[in-house]
């Protein structure tokens, strides 16, 4: 009996039968990627790559749309395991096409190719963002040796103090997925900076509207030149609150350039985060 149990276990690992197991196992880490999202993160990260390609637009964002749709991993589900019932197992003298077990194989790589390659797109695209966000910013000159022979590059980083409309559009798409995980968002910024208010104004108009209640505000001095631009403050970022990270994912799917420092001395532990919009970035170079 044991030689039998342990023979049928084998067989599912035969050329004719493994294609069933193998696209159920691939709807199921479908449908956990979709739901990481809303969970603990659970392959979260992999949802926030297929989310920044489905925000491009053209051929890749409609791919994107496909893989994300939970229909999608749902259907190789039952696919997978109606090959396994009707193909894999089939009644005792029942004869299948030799070509079943080939199309099964070809459905499953078509999927593992599409769903690793858009994951591969959004990430290149990332990387891509980040250095062009790290070039435009600059990097600091310690000699500023000849500067007046050549033309004066401006002292402020462009583009900086305001959301696009495309950037809007995608944060309200975002922002309502999250909201239950987010319990409150707490801004600050530098007293009188007035263009850092009008920043605060456009988020916290997108953050109402999405279904937040609990908005917060605060003064917060910066602790050297470093701290410029949009900020994410935490108590520690080696461990990064859950509530944080998926605001900072949805702002890398809506290509808004932040980065992540320690929160201002003195915060109470209860703000998990702050949203610090800081003085204009400084243009190095």
């Amino acid at each position: 009996m044991k030689m039998g149990k342990t023979a049928r276990v084998a067989s599912l690992f035969s050329f004719r039968r493994i294609w069933g197991p193998a696209l159920t196992l691939l709807g199921l880490l479908g449908q956990a990627v979709h739901w990481g999202w809303q969970s603990l993160d659970v392959l979260g990260r992999v949802d926030v790559l297929w989310r920044i390609v489905e925000t491009m637009g053209g051929t890749t964002a409609m791919v994107a749309s496909i893989v994300l749709s939970s229909w999608f991993s749902l259907g190789l589900i039952v696919v997978g395991v109606a090959y396994t019932v009707f193909v894999g197992e089939p009644k005792t003298g029942t004869q299948r096409h030799v070509w079943w077990p080939y199309a099964a194989a070809i459905i499953f790589f078509l999927c593992v190719t599409t769903m690793a390659a858009v994951a591969i797109y959004g990430a290149y695209e990332l990387q891509l963002r980040k250095a062009y966000a790290d070039g435009a910013a600059g990097v600091p000159r310690n000699t500023p040796a000849n500067a007046q022979s050549r033309p004066q590059t401006p002292l402020y980083q462009e583009g900086y103090g305001g959301l696009t409309s495309d950037q809007s559009r995608i944060l309200l798409v975002e922002l309502p997925k999250i909201k239950t995980l987010v319990p409150a968002v707490y801004f600050t910024m530098m007293q009188n900076d007035f263009g850092a208010n009008n920043f605060i104004l456009q988020f916290e108009d997108l953050f109402r509207r999405s279904g937040f209640t609990n908005l917060q505000r605060g003064n917060q001095t910066p602790r050297g030149p470093d701290e410029e631009g949009l900020m994410i403050a935490v108590h520690d970022r080696n461990n990064i609150p859950v509530a944080a990270q998926k605001v900072m994912e949805a702002f890398e799917i809506a290509d808004i350039p932040y980065k992540v420092i320690r929160i201002a001395d003195g915060t109470s532990p209860d703000i998990q985060f702050s949203i610090f919009v800081g003085p204009r970035p400084i243009r190095w170079h």
